[in-house]
């Protein structure tokens, strides 16, 4: 599991609270934390209305891929106990 940097957790959640990014590297800057931390940047723009819509959508399927990847990471190769066990839980728990 990758580690959580919290100064740049407070850039993103800074970034979330101006009207506009502007300026080419603070939007390079804002598009990288969104995609290095998309789960947080949807906490943070939850009850800001329309102003990141594309931003959300793209850290929605960020995380959608990754999920995926992981299950497929674990259905490429041939099952064992353990896995299995580890499917069921993961299946379980998005019902």
């Amino acid at each position: 599991m990758r580690k959580i940097n919290s100064k740049e957790l407070e850039t993103l959640a800074g970034f979330c609270t101006q009207d506009k990014i502007s300026g080419f590297c603070s939007n390079l800057w804002f598009n990288s934390l969104v995609r290095k931390y998309p789960i947080h940047f949807l906490f943070l723009t939850e009850s800001i209305e329309n102003k990141f819509l594309y931003h959300e959508q793209i850290a929605r399927e960020l995380i959608k891929d990754s999920f995926e990847k992981r299950l497929y990471k674990y259905l490429e190769h041939p099952l064992t106990a353990q896995g299995v066990n580890l499917l069921e839980d993961i299946y379980s728990s998005l019902r």
